[in-house]
């Protein structure tokens, strides 16, 4: 329950708040010229604005959620966490408050870059999924779409873009990411003979810190978003820093 008061509903883009199965399709659902425009690139991969658009969708309904969890806190539905649910509650303000301080664009773009930045350092690493492993993902993320097992929105979502062409275009593409961002994590853990720490402050967010301070991102200027490189790379430390203070609280540091 701790976990999923964490990290569940919160309004951001990085990686932190998202696993793969419950971000929904991220391929450019429009075929006009306008969707494929380019907003940033991300280690030579470029982001066009139809993803950072369909980002911005997922962000909306991510704040919905994080409004239906703060209601529910407030009704005491998790009354009998005590302190817990009081020191839940703040951090997941706090997340919030940095999504209003840096704004719903820089949001949305730095998950997208963070994703893909994440993901060419595990492939340079050697950290990728086999064909084994994904397709077996992929059955596995069917099933749970067929028998309706998916959250209300996801389930609307896919239909949106077609369930074939989601399992057999965009999902896949998705699940590679985040399989191959977790083995870099676990790799990095089997390193220092923990899973994602290792002192002050926390092993995970000094890599990833690292490996976005090392690679060349760009944002490029728009009349269609407001992002900016400062503000993605701003939204992103401070993200960090939340995590770090977090855990530190949660370790007696």
């Amino acid at each position: 329950m701790v976990a999923a008061l964490a990290t569940g509903g919160v309004a951001a883009g990085a990686g932190n708040f998202w696993s793969y199965e419950d971000r929904g399709g991220q391929a450019s659902a429009s075929a006009s010229s306008e969707a494929d425009t380019v907003v940033a690139t991300a280690g030579g991969v470029s982001i066009t604005l139809g993803e950072l658009q369909e980002e911005l969708m997922h962000l909306q309904q991510s704040k919905v959620e994080h409004l239906q969890l703060m209601e529910q806190i407030a009704s005491g539905e998790f009354q009998e966490m005590g302190e817990e649910t009081e020191k839940s509650t703040d951090f997941l303000e706090a997340l919030h408050n940095l999504g209003l301080k840096w704004g719903d664009d820089n949001v949305a773009l730095s998950g997208l870059i963070e994703d893909h930045v994440l993901y060419q350092k595990a492939v340079e690493l050697g950290y990728e999924a086999t064909e084994e492993e994904l397709e077996e993902n992929i059955e596995w993320a069917r099933d749970l779409y067929e028998r309706g097992e998916w959250s209300e929105y996801n389930q609307v979502w896919i239909e949106s873009v077609g369930a074939d062409h989601y399992f057999e275009n965009i999902y896949p593409a998705l699940v590679a990411r985040s399989m191959a961002t977790e083995k870099l994590y676990e790799g990095l853990g089997k390193e220092v003979g923990t899973r994602y720490y290792d002192g002050e402050p926390p092993l995970r967010y000094q890599f990833e810190e690292a490996v976005l301070a090392e690679a060349e991102i760009i944002v490029l200027e728009s009349e269609d978003h407001s992002a900016t490189l400062d503000g993605v790379l701003g939204f992103l430390g401070d993200v960090r820093e939340t995590y770090i203070a977090r855990w530190q609280e949660a370790n007696g540091y």
